[in-house]
């Protein structure tokens, strides 16, 4: 079992039409030892949704609940009233896998601070406004566009400190970009044990 700070945590992060579930579902499947951490929130399901996935569901008061027994390390109203938060495991707990999260950037940059272990975060653009327009009105035809394309805008404005940005115009592509990555900072971070070790015994 790694310790807390040996444990990647990949953060995927984009605006609402990017594609992050999509990706995130990709890479579970295609790279090994890697694990999920299911986020919360206040927000209906929609159809096709579970509870825990992608989200933990809960009430207004149960959210409040959680945060109040530190349950959640942060959290943020997202699309007016809607809230969302970042169990406290996703920092402190050790465990055998590699770790994927959505988040915002400001969850990213929250969990960039509060975290020991290596945090890589890859953020998800398209090809064009254009584009971004159409995902989102095809995903949620009833939506407030104005609202999530100005949010989008801040995403975006907010990319700059993500390790990586991959753009999404081609999945398959997209997802053997993002396994590429995770292969390369695992490789980072266990040349990097190494050489601490070799250095301890030398």
């Amino acid at each position: 079992m790694r310790p807390a700070d040996q444990r990647i945590l990949f953060v995927i992060s984009g605006p609402s039409g990017s594609g992050k579930e999509s990706v995130i579902g990709c890479l579970l499947e295609a790279v090994g030892r890697l694990s999920r951490v299911t986020t919360y929130t206040t927000r209906k399901k929609r159809p096709g949704e579970a509870e825990g996935k992608p989200y933990h569901f809960v009430t207004t008061e149960q959210f409040d609940r959680l945060l109040a027994d530190g349950v959640l390390f942060e959290s943020e109203a997202v699309y007016g009233s809607h809230r969302y938060g970042s169990p406290r495991a996703a920092v402190a707990d050790p465990g055998d896998d590699d770790l994927i999260i959505e988040l915002d950037p400001n969850g990213y940059r929250r969990m960039c601070e509060a975290r020991s272990g290596p945090t890589v975060g890859i953020f998800l653009i398209v090809p064009d406004p254009d584009t971004l327009r159409a995902r989102i009105l095809a995903r949620h035809p009833e939506t407030d566009l104005s609202r999530r394309l100005d949010i989008a805008r801040e995403q975006v404005r907010d990319a700059t400190p993500y390790n990586y940005v991959l753009l999404n115009d081609d999945l398959s592509r997209c997802c053997a970009d993002a396994a590429a990555i995770c292969a390369v900072e695992r490789l980072r971070r266990d040349g990097n044990q190494g050489l601490r070790r070799f250095r301890a015994a030398f």
